[in-house]
């Protein structure tokens, strides 16, 4: 893991594909890495498909689609 930008950690490509294969759930969002809780993909209103989809990928450009302002703040 890379030195903190901006309070957060910097996570590189091996980074985010190390926390893949342990299992987390994250997708890239904007300049963020976005991890999403297993508990909480039920309650995605779109279920969990859509999320799984871009595991590891850049979802920016479907994130922003589908979501309103406030949403994309909660993240």
């Amino acid at each position: 893991m890379g030195a903190p930008v901006n309070g957060a950690p910097f996570l590189n490509r091996e980074d985010i594909a190390k926390r893949i294969l342990a299992g987390e759930v994250i997708f890239i969002l904007g300049d963020k890495v976005i991890r999403v809780p297993q508990s909480w993909m039920a309650k995605h209103p779109a279920g969990a498909l859509p999320i799984l989809h871009y595991v590891g990928r850049d979802a920016t450009d479907e994130v922003e689609a589908f979501h309103a302002g406030p949403t994309l703040k909660k993240m």
